[in-house]
């Protein structure tokens, strides 16, 4: 299974500290709409929004038509296959952009190691059917290789097609492979490096299978599991009746130490809850299963503190339980009406594991960082895409050129893409 190359346009130089995206998820709703509200040109305004606003679809098609109109991509000279590198203050990431059919993805080719929730992918297959383009790279994962880095290091010795200062101080560049050779070349070492895993984008990569079927191409971004960090995901549970800390110490199987605050991040093992104002540390009770999931601190927390936690509500079933990711910092976790859940992160031994026996992590388990961007290459999909960029080819990019068939069942396992899935709300 090699990565095949793309034909999109990549963002100018000119354009592209104003265009690309911040990472998305580290944004609450209210900040990604205040970040847009500011800055218009960015591809932020194109993706589908966060939560459960799924109503934006149209706004986001008039944010890529004027991106498009303002000149703010340029056409790749051939089919390519994209070296990207960003520099970031969480460190350097490279990695190889290409296609991958999602039936990849779907049979266990590319190992999942998170479950995804079919509302969100339904939602995600929708915007993609609008849109008609791709431009947030599924991040996958790779052993580190020596054939590989030499193979890149190569590459990135020549000037890059793009070169620039993102408006968050990371340096992005870009190189295309567009020699054949080449190409199979460094597709051919990426495939014997070892195992792809899942490390970002598990709901893109079904969502694609959604909406295009298994031959459907998943825009992918290879690079080696050292390059990245492992950062948690932490939790907050809206919809309680009570927050109170009586109430909360009540229903938790181990008692609460009080904590002077939140500045410490909690060790393995403990977490660290935000009650009606108030910080705690909590032990959690040790899960002697031989199973790789069982005993992550996401695992643990679930079943010892948000699953008692839900059950104090009048109706368990309106309980939210909303992520956030560790860059976001505690004050999300703190805010008035819910509980927060500071977690422990995985290590990416413990994420590999995982995918390696073909389980999979609770949903959004894992934050890892460099993040790729959104906005760096826009590849069209579907003829929805505007027809400036559908001019460089749909059959280079696999753009769909038929509408998907009958909404089929909904899957809610790690990775399993089925049948097509209906539009959803």
């Amino acid at each position: 299974m090699e990565l095949t190359p793309i034909n999109g346009h990549l963002v100018t130089d000119e354009h592209a500290h104003r265009v690309v995206a911040p990472p998305y998820d580290a944004l609450t709703p209210q900040q990604r709409r205040a970040y847009v509200a500011d800055e218009p040109d960015s591809y932020l305004a194109v993706l589908p929004a966060a939560g459960d606003r799924f109503d934006d679809r149209d706004a986001n098609c008039d944010a890529l038509a004027r991106l498009v109109t303002a000149g703010c991509f340029e056409p790749l000279p051939a089919p390519a296959l994209l070296i990207q590198e960003l520099t970031t203050q969480h460190g350097r990431i490279r990695a190889v952009l290409g296609d991958l059919p999602a039936l990849a993805y779907r049979d266990g080719r590319v190992r999942p190691h998170e479950s995804v929730r079919a509302d969100r992918v339904r939602a995600l297959a929708d915007h993609l059917r609008c849109v008609g383009v791709v431009s947030s790279p599924v991040s996958v994962i790779h052993p580190p290789d020596p054939r590989v880095t030499r193979l890149t290091d190569a590459h990135v010795t020549a000037p890059p097609a793009v070169d620039a200062v993102l408006a968050d101080g990371t340096r992005l560049r870009v190189w295309a492979v567009t020699d054949p050779d080449a190409q199979a070349t460094l597709a051919g070492a990426l495939a014997a490096a070892g195992p792809l895993t899942v490390a970002d984008g598990h709901h893109r990569a079904a969502a694609v299978g959604a909406a295009l079927g298994d031959d459907g191409p998943v825009l992918t971004a290879a690079s080696p599991a050292d390059h990245l960090d492992v950062l948690a995901f932490h939790r907050r549970i809206v919809g309680l009746d009570d927050v109170e800390v009586a109430s909360v110490r009540a229903a938790l199987p181990a008692p609460l130490r009080p904590l002077d605050g939140p500045d410490a991040a909690p060790t393995r093992g403990t977490v660290h809850l935000a009650v009606d104002g108030r910080w705690f540390a909590l032990e959690l009770p040790m899960d002697a299963a031989d199973d790789p999931v069982a005993t992550l601190d996401a695992a643990r927390a679930q079943t010892s503190v948000i699953d008692p936690l839900r059950a104090l509500a009048t109706d368990p079933d309106a309980v939210t339980i909303q992520p956030v990711p560790a860059t976001a910092g505690a004050e999300p976790l703190a805010e008035p009406g819910g509980v927060g859940v500071a977690l422990h992160p995985p290590s990416i031994d413990e994420l590999l594991a995982v995918a390696a026996a073909g389980a999979a992590m609770p949903f959004k388990s894992t934050y890892l960082v460099p993040k790729l961007r959104s906005g760096v290459v826009v590849v069209p999909r579907t003829d929805a895409a505007p027809a400036r960029l559908r001019a460089a080819g749909p059959a280079a990019t696999g753009a769909s050129r038929h509408r998907p068939g009958p909404a089929g069942r909904e899957h809610h396992t790690a990775m399993d893409l089925g049948d097509d899935v209906d539009s959803g709300p």
